[in-house]
């Protein structure tokens, strides 16, 4: 797929997808979810959006129309690597107040406590 920021125009292959339950767009320097409510297709059960460029953990709110989501990675982006600067920081309990379906983050079951 062509690296491209998905503000500029939506990736075409994307937006034909009407059923998919898992696409992995990992290490493709994607830096905004901005759009993605308009191009992922709503049957995504699995995303991996690992090792882009996303650098506001407040891009995960883009996330919430996928209702049937229950696995995400989003780690190794810049959103998820600072966060351990702040003390007292989990960014888990963030993503799953977005993703309500959400089972696993990032290769880890979210607990009951998250």
């Amino acid at each position: 797929m062509k690296r491209e920021s998905w503000t500029r125009r939506p990736p075409r292959t994307l937006v034909a997808l009407i059923v998919c339950f898992t696409l992995l767009l990992h290490g493709n320097i994607i830096t905004s979810l901005r759009m993605a409510p308009a191009y992922l297709p709503r049957s995504l059960a699995i995303l991996s959006l690992a090792e882009n460029e996303i650098r506001d953990l407040n891009e995960i709110s883009f996330l919430a129309s996928l209702t049937e989501l229950e696995q995400l990675s989003i780690m190794n982006n810049p959103c998820v690597m600072a966060t351990p600067s702040i003390p007292g920081f989990d960014y888990r309990p963030y993503i799953v107040s977005w993703c309500l379906n959400l089972r696993v983050l990032d290769g880890y079951v979210i607990s009951q406590k998250e």
